[in-house]
């Protein structure tokens, strides 16, 4: 009887060893993979981009173009959500948080970029001579505004989701560059709501005027503009 209650003891004492070793060093796994995953956030918020980012990561680079000049991503999904087609679409999406701005690489085949999409954080990020439909020389991420554009060929569209409003107008360039720009913005005025649900009851873009452009989307199809929702960062 004795020598069945000290095995019964015994097992137990192992069971309970191996599980705390388990446990020690599952937790450790844990802490070294949070801490390779602060070192690597803090890598990504040092990085500061400029206008040249977009003609270096534009569609069509190689998608290895992205990791050589940024790193891993913060977040890794395998579809977004399409900003004219409000619809899941399949594809990577890789979102970065950086010193400047927020920036999102998408890509079907994970071998080229389809699109490239940037949120700066203030006044310093400036675009020089891109195609716009508001025919701006210079445009300034969140100061330059809508004071009116020909709203014939392009596309529009609201963002609404529980911290977003924003406006997107997309312009279509043929050859040779065969990209479409698609700006977003939050709308101006003392009334924002009553602007964009007045859009939703005219799809009128005359809504727009007065709004503060806040980012753009360079995609190589309509299809392939996404938008950087306020839940994902």
């Amino acid at each position: 009887m004795n020598e069945l209650t000290s095995s019964i003891i015994s097992g137990i004492v192992g069971g309970l060893i191996v599980w705390v070793v388990q446990q020690w060093y599952s937790n450790r796994r844990e802490r070294i993979k949070q801490d390779q995953d602060l070192i690597a956030s803090s890598s990504h918020s040092k990085k500061v981009i400029n206008a040249h980012i977009l003609d270096m990561l534009k569609p069509g680079r190689d998608i290895n173009l992205v990791y050589e000049t940024l790193g891993q991503p913060a977040i890794k999904a395998k579809s977004d959500l399409g900003v004219f087609s409000d619809e899941s679409v399949t594809t990577n999406s890789y979102l970065y948080v950086l010193k400047n701005a927020y920036l999102k690489i998408t890509s079907k085949n994970n071998e080229s970029i389809d699109s490239l999409t940037i949120f700066p954080f203030d006044t310093r990020f400036k675009l020089e001579g891109l195609p716009n439909p508001m025919g701006l020389d210079t445009i300034i991420f969140n100061e330059s505004q809508i004071n009116g554009f020909n709203e014939e060929g392009f596309g529009h569209t609201v963002i609404v989701a529980r911290h977003d409003e924003s406006f997107a107008i997309s312009q279509t360039i043929v050859n040779p560059l065969n990209l479409v720009y698609t700006y977003f913005g939050y709308f101006g005025g003392d009334d924002s709501m009553g602007n964009w649900r007045t859009y939703k009851l005219n799809n009128d873009p005359k809504a727009f005027i007065g709004g503060t452009l806040t980012g753009i989307c360079i995609s190589s199809l309509d299809e392939d503009a996404f938008y950087i929702y306020a839940y994902e960062v």
